[in-house]
Order: C-alpha cells, then structure tokens, then sequence
C-alpha cells in the first residue's frame, strides 16, 4: 500500500510540475484536492470558466471506465490544457493550451470517481470496492461538500457529465440530486 501512495504521489509531482510549464496562471484557479466522503478521499480538479464563471454552469465531469482517471478528460478531451504530442521528441512533455477546452463557457469539477481511480483512494476496507449506488452517493456527497466550501457557484446550473461507463451513473447522481433538493440543501439542476 506504501509503494503504491508513493508511485500515486509521484505521478501527482509529475502532473503538477508540467503545469510550471505552461503559462496556466489565468486558467488553474485552485490546485486538485482529496475530500473526505465516506472514508474515501477523492481526488478533482478544479477549473474556472474563463467566460462568465458567475452564470456559467458548474459541470462535475466523470469519466468512464470505470478506473480511468479524470485527468485523462483534462489533458486529452475536454480541459484547457494539452499536451504538445506534435513537437513531442522524447523526455518531459510540453503542455499546450486548447483552442476550444470546454472551460470556455463552464466551471467544470474533473472527479476520479468511483474510489480506486485514479488518484483517489479508500481509507477504510468497506469503501475500497464500491458499487455503482454507492459511488454515486459518494458523488453526490462530494458535490455537495463541494458546493458548501465554494458557495458562489450554488446558484449555478449544475450539469452531470457522464464519460463512457460513468454514463450510467450520472442519472443516478442527477436522482440524488433532485432527492436531496425536496429537503434542505438546494442546488440548479
């Protein structure tokens, strides 16, 4: 288990100093953090919409796999920065920025989820093998502490986007969403 925090932590170093080479100082507003739910900490990046981040909506991204990490999204779908695989001739990529990333016109939330991918991680047996209902409460409650520490975005529309397998977990989130809506917590769906 050490071994693999280490190698996990080290591939973490790699990621973030690739940033120092781009110029992402206008686009990176927080760094990826790890919120405990359920004995789990899961692991997002962050991104600010460059457009008009107060009306903007807030889009939690999951990718598909399941285990495939978020950070695939982020450098080769949808996210602001890519890697330079043109001039790529061996060593440390180059980053790039995207002509058209998705953060253009939203915030977007890049979660690992379910616990196990990617960077994120059980700190108790009963959470390390999740199923599909138990990833998407964690989600859930994830987007909700989420929401809770950066209140500005709770007034904006709030957008599931579901990549692959993580498809079919999407409705379930929207599901907890709305359910959670009919009692004290309110968010834009």
């Amino acid at each position: 288990m050490a071994v693999y925090l280490i190698r996990s932590c080290s591939w973490l170093l790699i990621v973030l100093t690739l940033f120092i080479h781009a110029d992402c100082g206008d686009i990176v507003k927080t760094l990826p953090g790890f919120p405990g739910v359920e004995h789990s900490e899961l692991f997002y990046l962050f991104v600010e919409s460059t457009g008009n981040p107060k009306t903007d909506p807030l889009l939690l991204y999951l990718i598909g796999g399941p285990g495939c990490s978020a950070l695939n999204a982020f450098f080769f779908q949808v996210g602001p920065l890519a890697f330079n695989e043109a001039d790529y001739t061996g060593g440390l990529p180059q980053l790039i920025l995207r002509s058209y990333p998705w953060t253009k016109s939203a915030s977007i939330i890049f979660l690992d989820a379910p616990v196990g991918t990617g960077y994120s991680y059980s700190t108790s047996p009963e959470s390390l093998v999740p199923s599909d209902s138990m990833s998407a409460r964690q989600t859930y409650k994830f987007l909700r502490q989420w929401l809770m520490e950066h209140p500005q975005y709770l007034l904006n529309p709030v957008l599931i986007v579901g990549d692959s397998y993580s498809g079919m977990l999407a409705p379930i989130i929207s599901k907890h969403i709305l359910d959670g809506n009919h009692q004290i917590f309110y968010f834009s769906l």
